[in-house]
């Protein structure tokens, strides 16, 4: 056979070959438009059938997220606890000018490592303020016990409060604090963190105001609302924050507290509101389990009647087929 009459014997066959295949494949993609159009047809048939179980799921499975999403929806404001590291009589009285300036009761930070805290003690003695103490390194059991005879010598309590560093914040150290009665902690962090932990100590939080450009409108903005403790700790004694941005920044928090979306409180008034928001979160989350377990059967049962009504799709076409 001539090799010319060969090639165009062979374009023909591949010819006839892509025709067959190009036909099976329009036929193939008609069938499958003609059947989801079949699909689409038939659900919107069976689509009433399922409407009332569909609704009710919905509803069902709304109202679950709602009650999940209030668990934590805070219920009145953040507290803040406003204090100052003072190191004498000076400083220690900026510190209450300022509280009655304001309208606040300052809290005192007590450094503990660096200097003998009993002349600080003794001036602060008879005041009736709240002490945080406040060290850094590794904290000593019997210096911390010394500190709080001290300090109830001096008429101002059992202190119960510690400002700890994230970089001092070590198993051995909390541990060293609890055994001391140490049962609040302030800890600094980047958002708002306040809760309690499993041995009861109840953390806070706390901003350091140390700086010139420093300003709490975002520390605030998060404490607006919120139910949660944010310590404010002023540095009286080595500050580069002047007497003027001082008061501008705590005009700012008074500001806040004025027009209720704060409160301006205690460590006692911070631990009691975090204590009461997470005693109501466990509360409302046992709840919402229990419902939750509750209408799981439900929403269950109400899926199993949707994929059965839908599995009906393809009876007709079955039927025909058979037919």
């Amino acid at each position: 056979m001539d090799d010319g009459i060969l090639r165009k014997i062979i374009k023909a066959v591949i010819a006839l070959v892509i025709v067959g295949l190009l036909a099976g494949m329009a036929f193939i993609i008609i069938r499958y438009r003609s059947d989801m159009n079949e699909r689409s047809r038939r659900l919107a048939e069976l689509s009433p059938e399922a409407a009332a179980y569909e609704a009710e799921l919905t509803d069902l499975l709304r109202e679950q997220e709602n009650e999940e999403m209030s668990i934590y929806m805070p219920e009145g404001p953040g507290v803040a606890v406003i204090s100052f590291l003072v190191d004498g009589v000076e400083t220690f009285n900026a510190a209450r000018e300022y509280g009655e300036a304001y309208g606040f009761t300052p809290t005192i930070l007590l450094k503990t490592d660096e200097w003998d805290p009993d002349p600080i003690i003794e001036v602060i003695s008879g005041s009736g303020l709240d002490v945080i103490l406040y060290s850094r390194g590794e904290y000593s059991a019997e210096n911390i016990k010394r500190i709080k005879d001290s300090l109830r010598d001096a008429g101002l309590g059992d202190t119960g409060a510690c400002l700890i560093r994230a970089s001092d914040d070590t198993e051995k150290n909390r541990k060293t604090l609890k055994d001391s009665g140490i049962e609040t902690l302030f800890l600094y962090g980047d958002t708002l963190t306040s809760g309690t932990t499993d041995d009861g100590t109840v953390e806070l939080n706390y901003s350091y105001v140390n700086r010139a450009a420093y300003t709490p409108a975002n520390r605030l903005a998060s404490l607006a609302d919120s139910e949660q403790g944010l310590l404010f700790a002023f540095d009286l004694v080595e500050t580069t924050v002047t007497e003027r941005q001082t008061g501008e920044i705590l005009e700012l928090i008074k500001d806040q507290a004025d027009s209720g979306h704060i409160a301006i409180g205690s460590v006692a008034d911070a631990v009691r509101t975090v204590k009461d928001r997470v005693a109501r979160e466990k509360e409302k989350l046992d709840a919402f389990n229990e419902a939750k377990e509750a209408r799981s059967a439900r929403i269950a049962e109400l899926k199993e009647k949707i994929a059965e009504i839908y599995s009906h799709w393809d009876d007709t076409s079955k039927a025909h087929s058979a037919s």
